[in-house]
């Protein structure tokens, strides 16, 4: 008796066998669960990884397509509507120069630097103390590489309106070009003394350093420059080409 109740309650072998192969197979399953679901993730995190890469290509084309040609075709539109407008005005006042000086910087605006002169010079034709005019054609000579003519029409300028920092500004712009110096110096301290803070007459006097070959000195004044308009494009690149 009590050797049968031991035969009914003891496992065969065979039982022992297929509940240890049971056991394999549920381990097999789960491993194979668990490499599906880490190849699932893997797949998602791919997914996303894709997608966001060609959103931010998209994005990224889009902007340069758009400053190169919707941007840019806007500005157009805006000139020529300018254009439009001046050209308007000066054939109906003729006679007036503020508007030949605006559509002469309509011009300028749009590089056509030889039709921003005419318009320029036929405003101060129209009145020799037309201050504006002068202004205009000094930026505009200056601009073309004319430094002499430049210096010639701001004078002019700086004598009807002695108050302006801005004709001194192109005198010592001008003049350092032209490897005057001294005179660069005394002109742009001028216009400092006008316009104290002004960024681009500091980064002007910057330029007359460097130029000079003061590097370091240009490099403190460019920063100066950069402390009042951390923007400041060419005051940047100044910096950067004086410290390397």
């Amino acid at each position: 008796m009590n050797q049968k109740n031991k035969n009914n309650t003891s496992p065969s072998k065979t039982e022992e066998s297929s509940s240890i192969l049971f056991d394999g197979e549920k381990i097999s399953q789960i491993k194979k669960i668990s490499e599906s679901i880490s190849n699932d993730r893997y797949s998602w995190k791919m997914t996303i990884f894709l997608l966001t890469t060609t959103l931010v290509i998209s994005l990224i084309g889009g902007y340069f397509v758009s400053s190169k040609y919707i941007w840019k075709n806007e500005n157009e539109v805006k000139l020529t509507e300018r254009l439009d407008k001046y050209e308007a005005l000066v054939a109906a006042n003729p006679n007036d120069p503020s508007y030949r000086v605006e559509l002469g910087f309509t011009f300028y605006l749009m590089e056509k630097y030889s039709l921003a002169i005419k318009q320029y010079k036929t405003a101060k034709a129209l009145d020799e103390e037309y201050y504006p005019a002068h202004l205009n054609l000094a930026i505009t000579y200056d601009k073309i590489g004319e430094k002499e003519n430049a210096v010639e029409e701001a004078i002019i300028a700086e004598n009807l309106a002695p108050r302006d920092y801005k004709a001194k500004l192109i005198k010592g712009r001008c003049y350092r070009s032209m490897k005057m110096f001294n005179e660069s110096k005394k002109a742009l301290i001028e216009a400092q003394n006008l316009s104290s803070g002004n960024v681009e007459v500091i980064f002007e006097i910057g330029r007359l350093a460097e130029d000079q070959g003061k590097k370091e000195e240009a490099e403190e004044i460019y920063r100066e420059a950069l402390s009042y308009d951390p923007t400041y494009k060419e005051a940047r690149e100044a910096l950067n080409r004086v410290t390397k």
